[in-house]
């Protein structure tokens, strides 16, 4: 038969044949064919598929099924999304303000359709607007509601900062850049280290190769401090034996050196040693323009303070307070069990040490001085308070004969190689001096090396190694610094915050070469001002010998911390051997507010005391300051009246004045300058989605500046700050504001429209 198989003779594998698998010739006979061999005549395989195959098959066909129905239904709501923006975008709302604008002080405005800026950036702009406001609030009742309501919703206090604020969210992004090298900030050099722009060294030493880059990496690449930055160090003997060196330097530290003596211990070398290392004893000393003469410079003296806040240490009857200085004890024990011999007691000179700072935080609240700040001073006792404070060296060391105060400074100067012929010191708080001079001498000398040497160790221990920077961490998140430096939960904000405060003038630098700084230089002279940046930023041969003298290593982190504070106070220092370079200081901002604000402060209950060259005189009328003190009066009982509820408190208005006038005049300034601008400039076209004039947009667009969350630890902060809560730099000053209230027509006599308003400068 050949290829004819008989139906009858066909083996077992005839059962998985379908009758389209028979096929007949002419004689009749029955033929049999292979099912596979002819699939594509129309043959089926699915009796030859076992279950499992069968099951597979059936999932695959329904998970097809079921994409397909996802994807059209992903279509139908983004071409939805797509018909609702594009209604919004040409209506000039969106979907919550037809609420908003059936009121009477409404949102919106009738008026014929305006061009509208569909950019990108135009529509980043608007978007972030719209999602910080809450559109369902009335501006007129709560207008920090109206702006922030959204941000505040939706914000939470994240665990290294005390709040979250739209400030802070351009401060972190700063951050951002210095870690990436951002390509619109240009932080970065070439491969040669050199300048692309001038071709010249930064540095001889070529700052960015090894302080800011982990080893491997193209100092062109990378803005690291070294990598036990990022990485810490995890070996203990080799942050021993740094730290080790340091406190040799210092003279030792008798609670872990068991061979410290008091007969050798030198007060004065240690203090000026702290002093270089920007590590503060009992007192302060800074360098600052004289107040009498501001085109010289003055060393001057201040009251110090102690590690932790006067209320933990002195407060037994508070429970916060209580629990705060026990964790403080815990870190200096945790300390001495890394860095001691586990064999020694420390315990009963841990005790003393921090038994002296309890005694040191009641002298400070003892020791009364005179308040400059206080508003009803005259000029006449202005005056004579600056001149008191000015002391020879005769004087100061006559002034305090248990301690030679003048023969620490002049060491001070001559460790750091600074040859000044010093004759005058501006003394803050003579009779503190006199009494924390008097309090030193009369401690045991074992004690006053251990608690000096221990603000040593306070202010540098998150720079030694990991496990003390975790013990660290675990402290600040406890005792959170109202003032000082934040904990970050990252460790590479650290370190960009520690190269942005440090090497500010380089970054600066980097920035200002991203952009044509011959043009940006032109129009700022044709300006008349010099707004933005000092021009020793582009002085390339200036910053070369500025830096001439700045060295790092890869060793460890601390050596590199400790010898860029150092170049820090030499810089200080070296302003004594120049005259006040008044033209070269960085004044104001480009922000209208805040150079409004910067300006008043010229003329605040502190600037007022200053003419026009800086110097303290008597150069107001009794007339004119009787007048400014009673319309600051009225700014210090409005904003007294703010409650700061999550702590108890009020906020403190005397504390708050100078800044609270300074808000009020700043943004009314501003209003009237962008009011003259625009009558000289075509309409620029509006935000999409924003159904509000120009006006309103201002006054969003300010409130929208102090947008915040703030955490219990924020809000205590805001009890001792000279700044006011956000909320309060909002609704006090809008309060105040007669351009607010005829832009949102608010009725006299609603929350945001007082009859009382406090006016300073009109």
């Amino acid at each position: 038969m050949g290829d004819k198989i008989p139906v009858s003779a066909q083996d077992s594998t005839a059962e998985l044949l379908t009758p389209l698998d028979l096929g007949s010739r002419p004689n009749g006979e029955a033929e049999v064919r292979l099912a596979g061999r002819h699939h594509r005549r129309g043959g089926r395989c699915w009796y030859r598929l076992s279950v499992l195959e069968k099951i597979l098959l059936l999932v695959v066909v329904l998970l097809l099924l079921g994409c397909t129905a996802l994807l059209l239904n992903l279509a139908l709501v983004l071409s939805r999304e797509r018909s609702m923006l594009e209604r919004a975008l040409s209506a000039g709302s969106v979907s919550k303000s037809s609420a908003v604008n059936s009121k009477p002080n409404s949102n919106s405005d009738p008026s014929p359709e305006p061009e509208r800026c569909l950019t990108p950036t135009c529509l980043r702009v608007a978007s972030r607007v719209l999602d910080r406001m809450d559109l369902t609030a009335e501006p007129c009742t709560d207008f920090y509601q109206y702006a922030c309501g959204r941000y505040v919703r939706t914000h939470a206090v994240p665990s290294d900062a005390f709040s979250s604020s739209s400030l802070q969210q351009m401060q972190e992004q700063m951050l951002v850049d210095i870690k990436s090298k951002d390509p619109a900030t240009d932080l970065e050099l070439t491969n040669d280290c050199k300048d692309p722009a001038t071709d010249l060294e930064l540095t001889n030493d070529c700052l960015m190769s090894l302080p800011l880059r982990a080893p491997g990496k193209d100092p062109a690449t990378d803005l690291e401090l070294t990598n036990d930055c990022k990485d810490p160090a995890t070996d203990l003997e080799l942050t021993r034996a740094v730290v080790g060196v340091e406190l040799a330097r210092l003279g030792g530290w008798p609670l872990i050196d068991p061979d410290w003596e008091a007969d050798r211990f030198n007060l004065t070398d240690l203090i000026t040693r702290l002093h270089s290392v920007k590590v503060y004893s009992l007192l302060e000393v800074h360098v600052n323009s004289d107040s009498r003469d501001t085109s010289t410079y003055i060393m001057q003296l201040f009251k110090g303070s102690p590690l932790i806040e006067e209320d933990y240490l002195l407060n037994k009857t508070d429970a916060h307070a209580r629990r705060n200085l026990a964790a403080y004890r815990q870190l200096l024990k945790d300390t001495l069990a890394v860095l001691a011999d586990p064999s020694s007691d420390t315990d009963q000179q841990a005790k003393e040490m921090i038994d002296f700072e309890i005694e040191f935080a009641k002298l400070l609240g003892q020791t009364s001085c005179e308040d400059s700040s206080v508003l009803l001073n005259t000029t006449d006792s202005d005056v004579q308070l600056a001149e008191q404070s000015r002391l020879t060296l005769h004087e100061l060391t006559e002034l305090t004969p248990y301690f030679d105060w003048s023969a620490m400074l002049q060491n001070f100067l001559s460790v750091n190689n600074i040859s000044h012929d010093m004759q005058i010191v501006a003394v803050d708080c003579k009779p503190f001096v006199q009494a924390v001079s008097k309090f030193v001498n009369s401690s045991p000398k074992r004690v006053v090396a251990n608690y000096l040497v221990w603000r040593f160790m306070f202010k540098n221990i998150r720079f030694m190694g990991q496990q003390l920077h975790e013990i660290w961490q675990d402290f600040r998140k406890q005792v959170p610094n109202l003032y000082e430096e934040r904990v970050y939960s990252v460790r590479w904000k650290g370190c960009a915050e520690l190269v942005e405060k440090g090497l500010g003038n380089v970054l600066s630098y980097m920035y200002i070469q991203h952009y044509d700084k011959h043009g940006i230089k032109a129009k700022l002279d044709m300006m008349g001002q010099k707004i933005a940046y000092p021009n020793s930023v582009l002085n390339i041969t200036a910053l070369n010998e500025e830096l001439a003298d700045l060295h790092f290593d890869d060793q460890h982190l601390l050596n590199n911390v400790l010898r860029l504070r150092n170049h820090e106070v030499l810089q200080d220092l070296q302003k004594l051997l120049r005259p006040v370079d008044k033209d070269s200081l960085a004044n104001f901002a480009n922000v209208g507010v805040v150079i409004g604000h910067e300006l008043t402060h010229g003329f605040d209950n502190h600037g007022r005391r200053h003419n026009w060259g800086g110097n303290v005189t008597n150069w107001w009328s009794e007339k004119l300051l009787t007048d400014f003190t009673r319309r600051a009066m009225c700014i210090v009982k409005q904003y007294s009246k703010y409650k700061l509820d999550v702590v108890g408190k009020n906020v403190d208005g005397n504390k708050t004045v100078g800044e609270n006038m300074c808000d009020g005049s700043g943004l009314k300034q501003a209003f009237n300058a962008w009011r003259m601008y625009r009558q000289g400039h075509p309409k620029e076209p509006s935000l999409p989605g924003l159904n509000m004039t120009d006006e309103k947009l201002f006054f969003v667009f300010y409130g929208q500046i102090w947008c915040e969350v703030v955490s219990r630890e924020g809000w205590e902060k805001y009890a001792v700050d000279p700044h006011s809560p956000g909320r309060y730099r909002v609704s006090g000053v809008l309060q105040n504001s007669r351009q607010f209230a005829e832009t949102f027509n608010c009725p006299v006599g609603s929350p945001m429209n007082p009859l009382e308003k406090c006016d300073v400068w009109t």
